[in-house]
This record gives structure tokens, sequence and C-alpha cells, in this order.
């Protein structure tokens, strides 16, 4: 009997259209119940899991002082997901140089341009199969103590669970609970085929409330460029229960192909800022960013420089906070756009 959802190692590019078909391996078989562990290209794996594995929950930053202060009408709040942390390879080469350019960057100067609140996805088969490289990044997060992890798509295995069946729902839930309680996060990132969303939110997602171990899922939706029904043109979140689900906002970088459905997604460092800027006060918003389009961190880098001063950049536990607080002020006043000058919201 094997244990399931079914894991798979390695990736499949078997079908490619705005991602490729069959990565997640879920819609493999009728079942849908199988997920990934993406690691084509990652070698020594069998070494590096030899090291000492991660049993015990991992050490985060804490919480800066801001979680304490109220909800800001006049402020749009914002958290950015350095994305495809799913990928093994990727933590061991590329998202380790883009961990070294972070604490370079931030060195002694920990102001919002130079050394801003940022959010990493990091795959929680590392804390076996590579356990010292997470070490590393969490040892990194205490040089600028501005860095914060979540799991990455979608939380236990890079899986579409919404299309799962109850009980492989359930376990795929725990799983990941249990992933969240030895990386000490309470968010995670998850991916669901663009026709399934309606599905996800009304069964899945509402799970995870029941324990409150996860408080924050941050979508991406495939095919990414693919508008989702499930949320409307200006909604940036649904709380559902205790959980707070973000809308996808997938940011590829500049070098996306200049095509209109995909454009929004490969917006310029310049482009990207002014579409936060632009956004209503009071604005609670996430931005997963991922290579796939060429974005690198000189691009988060630069348009982090372009944002205005009402822009708050947040850790992930804060952005949940957030839009439950912004969901109080709401029901309170009945809009954040009419008096910005109002109330703050505690």
């Amino acid at each position: 009997y094997w244990k399931h959802p079914l894991t798979v190692m390695g990736y499949d590019d078997t079908m490619a259209a705005g991602g490729d078909v069959f990565e997640a391996e879920t819609d493999c078989v009728s079942e849908h119940n199988m997920g990934q562990v993406a690691s084509d290209g990652c070698s020594n794996l069998s070494f590096f899991s030899v090291f000492h594995k991660i049993t015990e929950p991992l050490l985060q930053v804490p919480d800066p002082p801001t979680l304490q202060e109220p909800y800001n009408a006049n402020f749009t709040y914002l958290t950015i997901v350095m994305g495809d942390g799913d990928n093994l390879n990727f933590v061991k080469d590329s998202r380790r140089t883009w961990m070294q350019q972070r604490v370079a960057a931030c060195g002694t100067n920990k102001t919002q341009n130079t050394c801003f609140p940022l959010v990493w996805s990091m795959s929680p088969a590392a804390t076996f199969l590579m356990p010292d490289f997470v070490r590393w990044y969490y040892q990194q997060s205490f040089q600028t103590l501005r860095d914060w992890f979540v799991l990455p798509p979608s939380g236990h295995l890079y899986a579409y669970p919404g299309e799962m069946d109850d009980n492989d729902q359930a376990a795929f839930v725990a799983a990941t609970e249990h992933d969240a309680w030895l990386m000490n996060t309470s968010g995670t990132v998850s991916w669901e085929f663009t026709s399934t969303w309606n599905k996800a939110i009304s069964n899945y997602f509402p799970r995870y409330s029941q324990s409150g171990v996860i408080q924050a899922c941050f979508a991406v939706n495939v095919p990414y460029f693919v508008p989702i029904r499930a949320f409307g043109r200006h909604e940036h979140y649904k709380i559902l229960g205790n959980v707070v689900l973000f809308a996808p906002r997938e940011w590829r970088g500049k070098d996306s192909p200049n095509i209109p459905f995909v454009k929004p997604t490969g917006l310029s460092p310049a482009e990207m800022a002014a579409e936060v800027n632009a956004y209503p006060r009071g604005t609670v918003s996430q931005i997963y960013a991922t290579s796939d389009g060429g974005f690198d961190f000189d691009q988060l880098t630069e348009m982090v420089g372009a944002l205005e001063d009402h822009v708050q950049l947040v850790g992930s536990n804060e952005i949940s906070l957030r839009a439950k607080q912004r969901d109080a002020y709401m029901a309170r006043f009945g809009s954040v756009e009419v008096n910005y000058q109002a109330v703050s919201m505690a």
C-alpha cells in the first residue's frame, strides 16, 4: 500500500500550455491523487540527505513591531513572495544566490528600500532531502531580520489538492499542516488549475480553518495567464473561515512575451510598481514573483524602490492579519475609500 497522495520525484514537462500541464502530476491519473517534488537537475541529494534531518520546528525571525499597530486605511499593504521554492534545484542554486544578494543589500542599512520585508517559498521536502540548505536559509534570515518562509505550491507537494477526493484531500491538509509546524510558518502558496478554483474554495481551503495552523494561502493560477472567475476583477482576497486566500497576482519579469493575456504578468519593475501604487488606499494584497519570465532579484529591488510611501511591505503573518482587519473596518465604516483619515482599526 502506497501512502496517498502519492509523491512523484522529478519534473513532468510533457505538455506545455502556460506552464507544464502535468508538472503537478495531479492530472496524470483520473484519481487525482499524485503530487510532485520538483527535483529534476538537483544533483547529490543522496549525499545531502544523510545529514541531520530536521525533526523539530525551525526558528523564524520574530514578527516586527508593526504587527501590533492598527490597520491604517491610508496604507496599501503588500506581501511579496519569492516563488519557485518548490524546485529543489532552484533552492540549491539560483535562490541561494538571491539570498546572498539579499543579505549583502541589507548590510547595516535596513531601510524600506534596501531591506524591505520579504517572504520566500521553501520546499518542505528539503527538510529531509537537503536539510543543511534549509538551515542555511533560515540562518541568513537572522542577518536581515526581515525575511520569512512559507510553504511553496501547494504546501506538502506541488499539486492541485482541490481536485483530490475527500480522503486524499484530508491527508494532504494534514501533511501540509505538519510541514508548516516543522518550518514554523502559517502560510503556503497554493496552485490550482484554472477551472477548479470554485471547487477548491468551497471544499478545500476551508479545511485549514479547523486547526488554524495555516492562516494565509497565496494563490497562483495554472495556466498563469488565464483569468479566474472565482475572484472579482478588483478582489484581492477571500476570507474563508480563519484562512485568508489571496487572489493570484503573478509577476514573471520584464522579459515575458509581450502579448495581451501575458503582458500583465510581464511588467517592467516600473510598471509593476505603478500598478501597486495605483491600488486604492487600504488595499491588502500579494505578489508572487517567479523567474519563469526573466524575473530576478535586481528587478525586485528596482520595483520596490519605485513604490510610494503609502505602500507598506509586510511579512506573511502580518498580511493575513491586515486582510481580516480590513474586513472589520469595511463592516464598520462601509468603505476604506470614502474617508482615509477616519479611523484606524486594531
